[in-house]
């Protein structure tokens, strides 16, 4: 990609159904998985990345992000929303955490417990703020791309956004 073309913001989507075990027979494939994952956001090469700190891929881009020293914000739909995550998942995003490269953006902020009927509509929300801050998107998912990313490919559709979709499971 060209220092003309390059891109300066990219929105992260991921599956939620990524391996993320460290441990047993998948771990080979997951590790093949992550290298693409790696090589397609060098290829790219943001100067900065936005992403929702979901389950799955969102939960170990931090880490990749490190390794390529990329700058990177977390858009949290509201406090407390990685603590439904499972605790492996909490414990990727929290290690991912660099001062140097890091930061969050809470879309609502408060003391207050966010009733369950309104987290759908702050994570969609979050979803809209990455969309409309970027200047492309990389969708990352494996095999069957979910209803949720179909979604979220055809919002960036109609926003007309540079689009990258990476099916990992390519490469496993």
């Amino acid at each position: 990609m060209s220092e003309k073309n390059k891109v300066k913001v990219l929105a992260v989507f991921g599956s939620y159904n990524f391996n993320t075990n460290i441990v047993g027979q998948s771990r080979g494939n997951r590790s093949k998985r992550l290298s693409s994952i790696f090589h397609i956001l060098k290829q790219i090469n943001p100067k900065k990345v936005l992403y929702v700190p979901t389950q799955g891929i969102n939960a170990v881009i931090g880490g990749i992000l490190n390794e390529l020293k990329i700058k990177r914000t977390m858009v949290v739909p509201y406090p407390g929303f990685a603590e439904s995550l499972p605790r492996i998942q909490r414990l990727l995003i929290k290690e991912a955490w660099n001062e140097k490269y890091s930061s969050a953006f809470f879309l609502e902020d408060g003391e207050e417990e966010v009733c369950f009927s309104r987290r759908s509509q702050l994570l969609n929300q979050a979803t809209e703020h990455l969309v409309s801050q970027a200047d492309a998107a990389l969708v990352l998912h494996g095999e069957p791309q979910s209803e949720h990313l179909n979604g979220i490919v055809a919002m960036l559709e109609k926003q007309d956004k540079p689009t990258f979709i990476f099916n990992y499971d390519d490469f496993s």
